[in-house]
């Protein structure tokens, strides 16, 4: 079903690969129409940054090896009609996938104008961009799609894409006070700073909750060891780019065993912090990681992917004032 575009790409018209010199500017017009009711913090902050990144012009072409958006966006194609981008598709490495499992692709900003819908377009985009892919050697390649989207998942079924998970994205305003403490734990739960020694058994934990065919962690983040006990790389990264991350874990002391783990991470330019939860079915287990953060972040937006039928959880985030804000299917493309 990949079509072979070599034609098309010298065309100043229909497809054509993304050009960071002069295409930032609409391009940004286009996601924001397309995406602006579901778009949060980051997507806003990647918006801004567009518009600035266009203001460069000429001498993008020289930062696009070192702006991580620049870079991703460079891999994608746009689909022109008179002289206006009205289709675009980004594409970027995934940055959390360790080597050994391959290379590993996002594609994202799917979006077409309305007006310009029902001729073709996403799909020509799709099949250019899997093509492209395919040529840098990739493995997989990820996206996510709104549940709702019968249009988009149709389009990625017919493509090949494999349904993972479903998941809740969950959002917990700032300012919000929160419920009381009204957890009774019983004593051989021990709530605790997560520890270099633990990742083995969450590790462990994930695999169980979280295993690979189901998608992982989370959205981004694959069920591996290094994911858990992450290279010096990252830890550079996460510095680099002022992210603080904080994780819990709450061991059954008597088996010596962990039920739980807990990952907040905050973002100087970000208003929104994001949290990631894995645990064991049981509706204490995750009382007690989520009620902990919320109680000392209660002032910060907080946000959290998780499993659509994890219903246990469920409860629990409704009950510390988290609303649920989209419902998504993660999809895969094996090469």
């Amino acid at each position: 079903m990949i079509i072979t575009t070599s034609t098309t790409l010298k065309s100043k018209e229909g497809l054509r690969p993304i050009n960071l010199a002069t295409d930032l500017g609409q391009l940004a017009d286009l996601i924001e129409h397309a995406f602006r009711h579901t778009m949060d913090a980051s997507g806003k902050a990647a918006i801004r940054e567009m518009r600035h990144l266009s203001r460069i012009g000429g001498g993008l072409r020289l930062l696009g090896g070192l702006n991580n958006l620049a870079q991703g966006i460079s891999l994608g194609f746009v689909w022109v009609e008179n002289h206006q981008i009205v289709g675009n598709v980004s594409i970027y490495p995934a940055p959390d996938f360790p080597s050994d499992m391959g290379k590993t692709y996002i594609i994202a900003n799917v979006a077409v104008y309305p007006d310009c819908r029902g001729k073709g377009i996403a799909s020509r985009l799709m099949e250019a961009s899997l093509q492209h892919i395919q040529e840098r050697n990739g493995r997989r390649i990820l996206l996510q799609v709104d549940m709702d989207n019968s249009v988009a998942r149709h389009l990625y079924d017919k493509l090949g894409f494999r349904q993972e998970r479903a998941w809740i994205q969950w959002r917990r305003r700032g300012m919000v006070v929160p419920p009381p403490d009204g957890s009774n734990p019983q004593h051989e739960l021990y709530l605790r700073r997560y520890r270099h020694k633990d990742w083995k058994q969450v590790y462990q934990l994930a695999q169980q909750v979280r295993p690979p065919h189901q998608g992982g962690v989370d959205w981004l983040r694959p069920c591996h060891p290094q994911t858990f006990n992450p290279p010096l790389n990252k830890q550079v990264f996460n510095f680099v780019n002022m992210i603080q991350v904080e994780r819990l874990v709450l061991e059954d002391v008597t088996s010596q065993t962990l039920l739980g783990w807990l990952q907040f991470e905050s973002q100087l330019a970000l208003s929104t912090h994001q949290v990631t939860l894995m645990t064991t079915p049981q509706p204490e287990v995750a009382a007690l990681l989520l009620g902990n953060i919320v109680r000392r972040h209660s002032l910060q937006t907080l946000q959290l992917n998780h499993p659509y039928d994890d219903v246990v959880t469920a409860v629990e985030l409704e009950s510390l004032h988290f609303k649920p804000i989209r419902h998504l299917i993660n999809m895969v493309y094996a090469l």
